[in-house]
């Protein structure tokens, strides 16, 4: 699956791609929204994993632009945000509310990702719609 990674931190970056790649995805990366609204223009990606805090356009800044590029008919883009363990259920319900499909908390292990990714291949094979 192809998956458009982005994070402001590049060792972090680096570690999220690497678990990737091992899982057998072919990975695009970013070092902030505006860069992956840039890749997400040129490229059919299936999934994104975006770090929420980041300079420019932040995570959730870049969901909304995807959810409503899809509005206007663009292929639908499972969106997955970086959390910190300190996110409150208000700013996840925020998330939520602007697109957000699921979450992964940073630090994560690979068990993590594969569950996280697991939960999205569920939501694809039923109806997924942007409302």
């Amino acid at each position: 699956m192809k998956i458009l990674a982005v994070e402001d931190d590049p060792v972090s970056l680096m570690v999220l791609e690497a678990s990737l790649v091992s899982l057998g995805h072919e990975v695009l990366t970013a070092i902030n929204g505006h860069e992956a609204w840039e890749v997400l223009c040129r490229q059919s990606i299936r999934v994104v994993i975006s770090d929420w805090e980041m300079p420019r356009v932040n995570g959730l800044e870049l969901c909304s632009l995807i959810r409503n590029r899809q509005r206007q008919g663009a292929a639908p883009v499972h969106f997955v945000l970086l959390t910190k363990s300190t996110a409150s259920e208000m700013n996840r319900e925020k998330a939520r509310e602007a697109g957000v499909d699921d979450f992964l908390e940073k630090p994560f292990l690979q068990a993590d990702l594969v569950r996280c990714l697991a939960n999205l291949g569920e939501a694809a094979s039923g109806s997924w719609s942007v409302t």
